[in-house]
């Protein structure tokens, strides 16, 4: 113990330094395998007694998450801190390689695999920072029994650490100085995970660091849009805006729709302000990028479903650039929907749960359904029901009665969304996409084709 306390006494001169990191005014400190410390709950609280001899409010202990530590509370710590890749749990793909060595006994995993367990990583119910990983080789530590990340990318970096961001300026449970998030590491060279430059990438890890972390400091400025308390319209519009320039043709689209509440989801915090600008009503929040406009529409419906709206319209600024003519569907679409008609018909027929473009629905068919077996196969077991569809709305454009898709509220807004990677099907989102007018005819609602 007196070691213990020889060493607080000895950082003092750091927790003194004006760029030293607090909370609430204590300086933070990380003990790394805080179970091999003999009488660690004794040794905590003789910190936070030495910490408040020394001057300070108290010490902000956090342990990291190596080998056995889970939560550290009941060791007396304030809260934990992630320690990737310790704690992720990836199958080996090391005999989907090629050449390597006949005697490596080591282990080979997907980078971007971790990133997506990491960003879909569900709450605890201790207090917990998150961090995300660089590129990892211990070879040069471990040698022939070594751990390697195949497929790192500096875009997958940067995709992991502003999920995280954006994890803990929603989070709660995380106060004004605790909006903290980690990378491991600054200079780890004999485990290939360090964001100083080197030959391969040069500033680029620091780079990509920079361009997730640098909206946080812009949307810091902005506050915290509310929820309104009450619906203003009997119908309302939920729009994910990713392409903020197509945000004039939307306006204007919205313009003939007549008395609405909008909802709008950005991915860029630039656009919160240009929608605002012309509709100071609305009620614009900044999204990660994250589950295309699906996870966004999921969140923000099961929060304004309190509300009551009797109708639903939802759109996106869809520009399928893979298509030659993505966006002639988008206006084709946006077009027909932006219609008050529409919501009228839902509220005068109390059967009615889906308003599609005849064009837009699509068929099953062994292509389309080819790549979202496994999607449709999991999100079945996330709503509790077999799942099954015999067509789509593709574009995930259409008005709906909020009580036909009620099922939606079932899905996990965590589990299972990857960091994006610019698929074209197969991902979580397009399962959902699948099950629309399933859900809806099995909720017991029809579907009008337009």
């Amino acid at each position: 113990l007196a070691d213990s306390l020889a060493l607080l006494r000895h950082l003092s001169r750091y927790f003194n330094d004006p760029r030293y990191i607090r909370i609430d005014g204590k300086p933070v400190f990380i003990v790394y395998r805080a179970d091999l410390i003999p009488d660690i709950a004794e040794t905590v609280e003789a910190w936070r007694d030495e910490a408040e001899k020394l001057g300070f409010p108290g010490i902000y202990l956090m342990a990291t998450q190596s080998f056995q530590i889970g939560d550290p509370t009941g060791m007396g710590f304030d809260a934990a801190v992630e320690f990737p890749p310790l704690g992720v749990t990836l199958p080996d793909i090391l005999t989907k390689q090629s050449n390597v060595r006949p005697d490596f006994r080591g282990h080979v995993f997907d980078y971007e695999q971790a990133a997506d367990h990491a960003v879909s990583r569900a709450d605890v119910p201790y207090k917990l920072f998150r961090t995300a990983m660089l590129s990892w080789d211990n070879t040069a530590r471990k040698q022939q029994g070594g751990n390697t990340f195949h497929n790192f990318g500096v875009t997958a970096f940067s995709q992991w650490l502003s999920a995280l961001g954006h994890r803990v300026m929603a989070s709660p449970a995380h106060g004004p100085d605790e909006k903290l998030v980690f990378v491991n590491a600054w200079n780890e060279w004999a485990e290939g995970a360090h964001l100083e430059p080197d030959r391969k990438h040069g500033f680029g890890y620091l780079a990509a660091a920079r361009a997730a972390m640098a909206p946080f400091d812009r949307a810091s400025l902005s506050p915290v849009p509310v929820l309104p308390a009450v619906a203003r319209a009997p119908f309302a519009v939920i729009l994910h805006l990713h392409y903020p320039d197509l945000w004039p043709e939307i306006r204007e689209s919205l313009a003939r729709l007549g008395p609405h509440d909008l909802y709008v989801s950005v991915t860029d915090p630039h656009a919160v302000a240009l929608v605002q600008a012309d509709r100071p009503e609305a009620f614009v929040e900044w999204v990660e990028n994250r589950g295309r406009d699906i996870r966004p529409f999921l969140s923000l419906l099961r929060r304004i479903r309190p509300l009551g709206y009797t109708a639903i319209c939802k759109l996106h600024s869809k520009k399928s650039p893979h298509l030659a003519d993505g966006a002639a569907k988008r206006r084709s679409l946006m077009s027909r929907l932006v219609d008050p008609a529409l919501g009228a018909a839902i509220a005068e027929d109390p059967r009615l749960g889906l308003i599609v473009i005849q064009s837009s629905l699509v068929k099953r068919t062994a292509t389309n359904a080819k790549w979202n077996k496994g999607s449709v196969a999991e999100l079945a077991k996330e709503v509790g029901v077999p799942l099954n569809w015999a067509h789509f709305p593709a574009g995930s454009m259409y008005w709906f009665r909020p009580e036909a898709l009620i099922d939606l509220d079932k899905i996990d807004l965590h589990r299972d969304w990857g960091v994006e990677k610019g698929l074209t099907d197969g991902t979580k989102a397009h399962g959902v996409e699948r099950i629309i007018s399933f859900l809806t005819a099995r909720a017991g609602f029809g579907i009008r084709k337009i």
